[in-house]
């Protein structure tokens, strides 16, 4: 249980990253959270993980909080790559209208 918490303790941080850059804030619907609360939590997320993940050995702790971290920043990036493209493709007919 405690992997999937630190997973998406990263992964809410990333997508924070993602809603935080100007040059992407327009392809995402507007955040209700302040940009400002949004830089805040893309930096204490993962801090929040990496506490979490240290709650037994902390040398394996360690290791695990920056192997689902980089897991995580896998997962966020194509995820965000596949709703990029299928935001930007036009609406297509089901196969069954096509015919």
């Amino acid at each position: 249980m405690i992997f999937i918490l630190i997973f998406l303790l990263w992964f809410t941080g990333f997508l924070a990253h993602e809603i935080v850059q100007p040059r992407t804030r327009k392809l995402i619907a507007p955040s209700p959270l302040p940009i400002t609360t949004l830089r805040y939590v893309r930096f204490l997320l993962p801090g929040a993980a990496l506490l979490l993940s240290l709650h037994t050995d902390w040398q394996t702790g360690v290791m695990i909080w920056l192997g689902l971290g980089a897991c995580a920043g896998i997962v966020c990036a194509l995820s965000l790559a596949l709703w990029r493209q299928n935001a930007a493709q036009p609406d297509r007919p089901a196969p069954s209208e096509a015919k």
